[in-house]
């Protein structure tokens, strides 16, 4: 893991984000500043007089930057962003780029012209890729790609695909792109039952109990994977973000958990190995 505690958060308004005012430090941050550098008008979040830290989007006396820490993972990413998600404050998807960024790859979602690179990476054979969907959503559009938990990762990469935007968003990427057809499905759905009675940090109000968010998602498919001690790593970075984030919709001050705790004894930790 590595932990800068020396990184100042830079203070914005929502309306005035300019592709050159921060560094693209993972494949996230790159997505997000060409489409901010291709934009024709100013993109405004909710909330546009909130002084914002432009490097996490949160507000600046309670920004995130310092929570953040990058990670090695047994496993890689590849996060699939519907067009709207790519710039919004909410977004979920982000805190794994911010926390594996070595491991992770983002791509914007194309119907008909799908990014060469994402496919090469799809289709590698020293890859063995994952489409997490629960299998109740994915019963009546994927009945003929296969659902198997096991073996994954034998002698290859595992790499754990997920289409990133709203619920009835994800579905409607997942039957307009026949290049995804072909990816194995990976079920969370044990996985979900055994951490419903943790599961409380939803920021999106979904219509079914099993539709969770991106990163909630993630989190699920690598404790499926069996790989706890990073599905923690991210629990605790998202844990802090929904309490920040919560703060900043209800302008209250955010809650402090345990998670909190077990991100200051990692980066004590790191001190003290540096």
């Amino acid at each position: 893991m590595k932990h800068d505690p020396e990184k100042k958060p830079t203070a914005i308004n929502s309306s005035d984000v300019s592709s050159n005012d921060v560094e693209a430090d993972n494949a996230f941050e790159v997505l997000r500043q060409a489409r901010l550098a291709a934009a024709t008008k100013p993109f405004k979040a909710r909330g546009v007089s909130v002084q914002r830290c432009l490097r996490c989007q949160l507000k600046m006396h309670q920004c995130l930057c310092q929570w953040r820490l990058t990670a090695n993972s047994p496993v890689d990413f590849i996060l699939i962003l519907h067009r709207k998600e790519v710039l919004k404050p909410t977004n979920t998807g982000r805190l794994i780029a911010d926390t594996f960024p070595k491991h992770t790859y983002v791509f914007e979602w194309n119907r008909t012209e799908p990014p060469v690179a994402l496919l090469q990476l799809l289709q590698s054979p020293e890859r063995d890729c994952r489409l997490i969907f629960p299998k109740t959503d994915m019963d009546n559009t994927a009945e003929s790609s296969p659902m198997n938990n096991s073996n994954i990762g034998h002698k290859k990469r595992t790499t754990l695909v997920i289409l990133d935007g709203s619920w009835r968003e994800a579905k409607k990427m997942y039957a307009k792109s026949p290049w995804l057809k072909s990816v194995p499905l990976l079920d969370i759905g044990e996985s979900i039952k055994q951490h419903q009675a943790s599961n409380q940090y939803t920021l999106r109000q979904a219509p079914k109990e099993q539709q969770l968010s991106t990163v909630e998602a993630m989190i699920l498919a690598i404790h499926a994977l069996e790989h706890h001690n990073t599905a923690e790593v991210l629990h605790d970075y998202y844990d802090v973000f929904h309490s920040l984030y919560s703060a900043l919709r209800s302008n209250t001050q955010p809650n402090v958990t345990a998670a909190h705790a077990r991100i200051r004894k990692r980066q004590a930790s790191l001190v003290t190995e540096n």
